[in-house]
């Protein structure tokens, strides 16, 4: 797809085979992959990508959830297949967030919020068990963990690509500042209301009347006056 949903430029990318295979060539930054991706992304679906990112954060750095992040990674190297369990559990990641939003979760950021959110698993691999990812490696991670989450959310590339737009329309009306009421739809502070009636209007001039009221001539409200002796 073009725009907003293309795969990151990832240094160092060629073609690699077996998505487990070890890492050869040189760490890629994913701090810079993640600025790259975030910059494609249109103001007005930015705060629908960052919730994701936010709740996805919390449940794996969570102190009740965090154990399951880090036995994945155990699980991963003892078996040699540590890319794999990372993709798997970005997948179930999102589905926990999507499950925990109670269906508010925009499917359309899903797919660059799962990408930011692997890439700070990466980074948490990187620091605390000194596991490092080339260029090809986390490009096989990216296009798994796409494929998965189209089966996940059961969607093919042009569906994803009008949720996109449809967001991009929602966003874009969210942001838009409500005009302004013209002068015919917004009451003058200073205009007279006689909601709760009166005798007598004091002055001639505008007044607002409400619905349901009756009016009555003056002329009329003299003699009426004049019959109850006021």
């Amino acid at each position: 797809m073009n725009g907003l949903m293309d795969t990151p430029t990832i240094p160092g990318n060629q073609p690699q085979p077996d998505q487990n295979a070890q890492s050869t060539g040189q760490p890629v930054d994913t701090k810079a992959l993640i600025q790259q991706l975030e910059a494609k992304i249109p103001p007005e679906m930015k705060q629908d990508y960052q919730a994701i990112v936010v709740a996805g954060m919390r449940v794996l750095f969570d102190d009740k959830t965090h154990k399951y992040f880090t036995a994945a990674i155990q699980q991963g190297q003892q078996s040699g297949n540590l890319p794999k369990r990372i993709v798997q559990g970005i997948v179930k990641l999102i589905q926990v967030v999507r499950e925990q939003s109670q269906g508010k979760m925009k499917m359309a950021m899903a797919f660059p919020a799962a990408i930011t959110l692997l890439c700070h698993a990466l980074e948490y691999i990187q620091k605390t068990a000194g596991k490092t990812f080339d260029g090809a490696t986390i490009a096989s991670m990216v296009k798994a963990l796409t494929a998965a989450l189209f089966h996940s959310f059961n969607v093919g590339p042009q569906q994803l690509q009008k949720a996109v737009e449809y967001q991009r329309l929602q966003g874009q009306a969210r942001q838009t500042p409500p005009q302004a009421p013209t002068p015919e739809q917004t009451p003058d502070a200073a205009m007279p209301s006689y909601k709760r009636g009166i005798q007598v209007v004091p002055k001639t001039g505008p007044a607002i009347v409400h619905e349901g009221e009756r009016i009555i001539p003056a002329s009329k409200n003299r003699f009426y006056r004049k019959r109850r002796g006021r």
